[in-house]
């Protein structure tokens, strides 16, 4: 009997898009296949989510996401509490930085606007809650400007990643991919949906597979 290769796994990962049109527009998201989804998202393929089908807005770029989830369960429990900052139970009542003002008609609180800071700063602060950072998660970032965002937060805020957490950079083809750690001497290491329901199996860590593909708008 001829062996059988086996199936590539889910790489479930959580991810940050914004519209090349106009970059206040920002969406969060989880899939276990980034190019497919992206391509979901700028209308290439069937299946993209109503938030970004608006056609004045796109193409949308995938500027950073975050990798290394087990499970889907996993990658959407991250995914929620990224999109809900205001409310998510991983983020102790202390540290919390994002506070909603508004409440909607059934009484529950309103999301509170995003900004990419605001995204930046509290991915940052769920990759240091206890729920998470024992995690072997991945931060990967596609923009130059996006990065440099990134690393202004970790220089002004007190609160560490854990020293093994990698960051990854991959500007373009032509540079190829960095990878370095987060740590105290380096603090830069170097509106939500569900999963698309593709794929299946164990989770995996991206590593520098996704790398390889353009992960911004064609």
């Amino acid at each position: 009997m001829t062996p059988q290769p086996r199936p590539i796994p889910a790489l479930y990962c959580v991810y940050i898009l914004r519209s090349t049109v106009r970059h206040s527009s920002l969406y969060i998201g989880s899939t276990p296949n980034p190019p497919r989804r992206l391509s979901q998202h700028n209308g290439v393929v069937k299946g993209g989510a109503v938030r970004t089908s608006r056609n004045s807005l796109r193409p949308w770029e995938m500027v950073a996401l975050v990798s290394g989830f087990a499970s889907s369960t996993a990658a959407l429990k991250f995914e929620w509490a990224l999109t809900n900052p205001h409310t998510s139970l991983h983020i102790p009542s202390e540290s919390r930085l994002a506070f909603s003002t508004q409440r909607k008609r059934n009484g529950q609180p309103k999301r509170p606007p995003k900004s990419l800071s605001s995204i930046l700063s509290n991915l940052h602060l769920l990759l240091s809650v206890p729920s998470f950072a024992r995690w072997p998660l991945r931060v990967h970032f596609f923009k130059r400007d996006v990065h440099a965002a990134w690393g202004r937060w970790c220089g002004k805020v007190e609160r560490e990643l854990r020293g093994s957490l990698p960051v990854v950079t991959d500007f373009g083809e032509d540079e190829g991919a960095v990878v370095a750690r987060a740590s105290a001497s380096e603090p830069l290491g170097v509106v939500g949906e569900g999963l698309d329901g593709e794929g299946g199996g164990g989770g995996a860590d991206l590593g520098d597979i996704w790398l390889a593909v353009g992960l911004c708008a064609a």
